[in-house]
């Protein structure tokens, strides 16, 4: 086990999550900003169709993608504040020990 510890490091399953949302949130703004068309947005469903008015289509991608951006950058940012404090505070530990 503990040879595959490495994989199961926390830093590396926040990593991996935050950026899945941050990426998720760059493609939506980008479907969003490179769509064209006029009209409505058809949505396939199992059992239908749904036609959506293109400015609701374009507001609801510009929210959600932002909102997703938005929240993995902020998250990634105290993940790296956390994991900078606590590698500090291993190498003060690894000097104590050091000097004793």
């Amino acid at each position: 086990m503990s040879r595959a510890k490495w994989i199961f490091n926390p830093l590396m399953i926040w990593g991996a999550v935050l950026g899945f949302l941050i990426f998720s949130g760059v493609g939506q703004i980008q479907n969003a900003w490179r769509h064209r068309g006029v009209g409505y947005v058809t949505y396939e469903q199992p059992d239908r169709t749904v036609a959506v008015p293109e400015n609701q289509y374009k507001r609801h991608e510009y929210t959600m993608g932002t909102f997703m951006l938005g929240i993995g950058l902020v998250v990634w940012v105290v993940v790296a504040k956390i994991a900078k404090g606590a590698r500090g505070k291993n190498s003060e530990r690894e000097l104590d020990e050091r000097r004793e």
